[in-house]
């Protein structure tokens, strides 16, 4: 086991940095499937509006010889809907996020100290990309907001780690990193104290969010062969295959694996609409990642020209990788559908094409050893026949080559849209409303009709335009909506007497979002205001017992139309709330007596009511 823990023979400054990275790489990796798995619309509130209506019903009063005497009562039922609330704000992960980022260069700067004269400058030269990237001078300090900040914020990590360099080479890891740690100290004082931006350390990162995502980008392209070189990998050191067939193994496992990412690059360049189990793009990029913590040290050997301690290269993965997944968890808890559509895209086209030619690499380097049995592992990153930066190259040019059939334009724009959806939360949050406006209507212009952007919109529009929100919330319809989006537009659109338009639209919608039990309840309740009964009926038992908005609804549908509960009946009137116990009474269902005295709730007046249309004959 220890074999494959390689991390646990290592000193202990850098056994314990890397546990540590390790278990936040792994957390963050864990919230990208989560959020995955969850969906936009767990992000997002619902609000349920309840309605009062009343039915007739007759009931006999007394009778007398031959004759009955009855009367006409009302008896009320309450029906429910739902509505999305607002876009969640996602300003208290922006500011783990740039904690995080501020960790990672600390870290960063006191790892490339370490290296050879060359690549230490390579290594500054990067960071200076970063921050170029990261629009330093957004913090403004000393009122600074031109390229004297980015100089500033430059030499105050160059000198501490240049000294490092070139006249304490022979430091511990320990004594770099609190170096490094205190000038980014100095810098956050000289930022808290001395900035004149409104929210410094927030205006930094959505301005700069362009570095952090580019990293990704880079990220992505780093370990999209991970999932085929642990194919290789295992199957080569299995000792129960035998080797005659390991290369036959290798190659059907590795095909598969390419032929669902095919499909699945052929379904998002829509070449094909398969009703298909299409590969989730973030699923192979957190696998992917994982992986990469054992691929980043059988790699090391491919950086000996940079420092000769194979001991950095896994740390510097971890440090870039949950920078990534961090940054990747950000879009998702703000919802920015353009950033994720994009990096979605991507995933897909490196690991369909870097697992090609990856495939291809190791095809041509490795044959013969796997067919004869040896384990590649060790090797794997030393060819003799096809480099590895060969191979690297390729795949950057098979990218290129895609994205150019695709067109250069979409990621760009997107691109922008998700930049400009960021600030425009930024200034949504310290209540620059017009701003908030113009950087939203700027990012649905790169990004059409997203989600983020138009959603955005609708909900400031609420209280001055019926028809621009309805417009607004109309647009992403034609692209992949929230549950929220379409609700929203479909209420809106039924509150302006379009009732057959809000109908089209939620059926529309739920053929995007089947079994959205939000959508079944509110098309249900829209198809009875259209008087449309068996549709309604359809819905509603569709619903089924499990969302109790839906269960009140059906018996208040059932009650004001003579219809039976069904063989579920005991399901549908078993654990109901206010509202289902109010309705409940209508069909003579009533767990308990109202009190008269403390009516005073439209749910205790409802009870109250068909309580006493159900008690009165008695």
């Amino acid at each position: 086991m220890s074999k494959h823990f390689y991390w646990q023979h290592w000193q202990q400054p850098y056994k314990l940095i890397f546990w540590l990275l390790f278990i936040v790489l792994v957390a963050f990796a864990g919230a990208v499937l989560l959020l995955q798995a969850l969906g936009p619309e767990y992000l997002i509130k619902w609000h349920v509006f309840s309605q009062q209506s009343s039915f007739p019903a007759d009931f006999t009063m007394f009778s007398k010889g031959p004759f009955s005497f009855s009367i006409t009562g009302y008896k009320t039922v309450i029906s429910e809907v739902f509505s999305g609330g607002d876009m969640p704000s996602a300003i208290w992960f922006q500011k783990l996020l740039i904690l995080i980022i501020g960790l990672a260069i600390t870290l960063y700067l006191s790892l490339v100290t370490m290296f050879k004269r060359f690549w230490y400058l390579v290594a500054m030269g990067g960071l200076l990309g970063f921050l170029i990237l990261f629009h330093v001078e957004a913090v403004e300090i000393f009122g600074w907001n031109d390229v004297k900040t980015l100089v500033l914020v430059f030499i105050m990590f160059l000198t501490p780690s240049y000294y490092l360099h070139a006249f304490k080479y022979e430091s511990g890891f320990g004594f770099r990193t609190i170096v490094m740690a205190g000038s980014v100290l100095i810098l956050i004082t000289l930022i808290y104290f001395f900035s004149e931006a409104q929210d410094p350390f927030i205006s930094l990162l959505s301005f700069g969010i362009m570095a952090p995502y580019l990293l990704i980008l880079l990220f992505i392209l780093a370990v999209a062969h991970e999932i085929v070189a642990a194919f290789v990998n295992v199957i080569s050191a299995t000792k129960g295959i035998a080797n005659k067939v390991k290369l036959r193994h290798f190659m059907i496992i590795t095909l598969i694996y390419l032929a669902n990412i095919l499909i699945s690059y052929l379904k998002i360049t829509h070449y094909i609409d398969w009703e298909l189990f299409y590969i989730n793009p973030y699923l192979l990029l957190v696998i992917s990642a994982i992986l990469g913590i054992w691929g980043s040290h059988t790699r090391a050997s491919l950086y000996s020209g940079a420092s000769d301690k194979k001991i950095l290269w896994p740390i510097l993965y971890m440090i870039i990788g949950i920078v990534s997944l961090a940054t990747l968890t950000y879009f998702m808890l703000s919802l920015n559908d353009p950033f994720i559509k994009v990096l979605g895209d991507i995933i897909i086209y490196a690991h369909l094409v870097i697992g090609v030619t990856f495939l291809l690499y190791v095809i041509y380097n490795f044959i013969p050893l796997i067919e004869k049995g040896y384990e590649i592992k060790k090797i794997l990153y030393n060819p003799t026949n096809f480099p590895y930066f060969t191979y690297k190259l390729l795949s950057i040019i098979g990218i290129v080559a895609l994205f150019a059939v695709a067109g250069f334009d979409y990621p760009i724009w997107y691109s922008m849209g998700g930049y400009n959806n960021v600030k425009a939360d930024l200034v949504y949050e310290h209540d620059h409303l017009d701003a908030a406006e113009a950087y939203y209507i700027n990012a649905n212009g790169f990004a059409y009709h997203n989600n983020k952007s138009n959603y955005s919109l609708a909900k400031m529009y609420l209280a001055k335009d019926l028809l621009k929100a309805t417009e607004y919330f109309s647009n992403p319809l034609d692209q992949r909506p929230t549950a929220q989006t379409v609700v929203n537009a479909a209420n809106l659109q039924s509150s302006q007497q379009d009732y057959y338009s809000g109908l089209f639209t939620l059926q529309n919608g739920y053929k995007k979002l089947a079994n959205n039990d939000h959508l079944i309840n509110n098309l249900a309740v829209q198809f009875e205001k259209l008087k449309l009964v068996d549709s309604a009926a359809y819905y509603f038992a569709l619903g089924g017992t499990g969302n109790s908005q839906i269960k009140n609804n059906r018996i208040a549908f059932s009650a004001k139309h003579g219809i039976s509960l069904s063989d579920d009946s005991i399901k549908v009137i078993k654990n109901l709330n206010r509202v289902g116990e109010a309705n409940a009474a209508a069909f003579g269902i009533i767990n308990k007596i109202p009190s008269t005295n403390n009516a005073s709730h439209m749910y205790d007046m409802v009870l109250l009511n068909n309580w006493l249309l159900s008690e009165y004959p008695q």
